[in-house]
């Protein structure tokens, strides 16, 4: 524990202990330790021209899929394990049945 010099990883590990993993990938990518993050831009999906699809989960992403290839003229189907949508977003109201 007589150690007191700060190297990039000690700097990193309390970095993270007080401001958590948002953080440490700012300062890791300021310091060039990590790749920047790309821009989202538009999608620029080629028409489907009723191409069918199936898409395995109805979480946000799978929903999010079949909404922006619905859009582009695809057919999809959305398949998920669970009997209703939304993957791990999930309220639980009165009288509501949750299956695990």
């Amino acid at each position: 524990m007589g150690d007191t010099t700060l190297d990039r990883r000690r700097f990193l590990e309390a970095l993270g202990a007080a401001g958590g993993s948002a953080a440490v990938y700012a300062a890791a990518t300021a310091l060039g330790l990590a790749p920047k993050p790309a821009a989202a831009g538009p999608l620029d999906l080629k028409p489907g021209g009723g191409r069918r699809v199936a898409i395995l989960g109805a979480g946000v992403a799978g929903l999010t899929a079949a909404y922006e290839l619905g859009r582009a003229g695809y057919d999809c189907t959305v398949i998920d394990a669970a009997a209703r949508p939304g993957g791990r977003n999930l309220t639980v109201r009165g009288g509501d049945v949750v299956d695990e």
